[in-house]
């Protein structure tokens, strides 16, 4: 696949090849839910970790359809913690710059904005995640020179080889387990699924009375 922008040159890793399609059995896992992306009660009973590609159309019907019905219900109730990793996909052109301005707009303490900014914005490319920045509340000069100098790459890289370790291999992919600390051992949910789906999953695993 041919890499376009100068933004791709300078990727943290060199992406391997990511199967767009097929369903596999979920499997028992176990992987860190701490770091600076954590939405909700650190004491939660439950964790949910999204590994997300803001380019992926399915990382957007996610967000659209359930990410907030999530948070509203249980997050907002402290009854589940919510993590999310970076898991950039190597056949969309602008992964790794959506990837870099969401921790970008991190820096300047509004991550959830900016998540929400780049899957909901209509151009993603450099200038498209600049605009999506201001709307967002982000300084945008500051912003595009943090994406053009790809000073967050470390923790995107350290976010996908801990996704590429469980056996993630594509976006969106989720664990949902009970918490263990900084920890969650948990289910691996492959795709974007219809909101109940996951209330069902998250309700199973609560305490009795919760």
């Amino acid at each position: 696949m041919k890499i376009a922008a100068a933004a791709r040159v300078l990727a943290f890793v060199a992406l391997l090849p990511i199967a767009a399609a097929g369903q596999p059995p979920l499997r028992l896992v176990d992987t860190t839910a701490d770091g600076p992306f954590v939405l909700g009660r650190a004491d939660a009973p439950v964790t949910l970790v999204e590994f997300v590609d803001y380019e992926c159309i399915y990382c957007r019907q996610y967000h659209a359809r359930v990410f907030e019905r999530l948070r509203k219900e249980f997050v907002d109730s402290g009854l589940l913690r919510y993590v999310v990793r970076d898991f950039p996909l190597e056949m969309h052109q602008h992964s790794v710059t959506t990837a870099r301005a969401a921790r970008c707009g991190a820096l300047q303490g509004r991550f959830w904005e900016m998540h929400h900014a780049l899957l909901t914005a209509p151009r993603i490319d450099l200038e498209g995640v600049v605009a999506a920045g201001r709307g967002a509340g982000v300084d945008p000069v500051k912003l595009r020179d943090c994406v053009l100098n790809a000073k967050v790459n470390a923790g995107i890289k350290q976010d996908r080889e801990e996704g590429l370790r469980i056996g993630v291999d594509t976006a969106p992919a989720f664990v949902i387990g009970r918490s263990k600390g900084d920890r969650v051992e948990g289910e691996l949910f492959i795709g974007s699924k219809p909101y109940e789906v996951y209330e069902a999953r998250i309700r199973a695993l609560l305490p009795a009375g919760r």
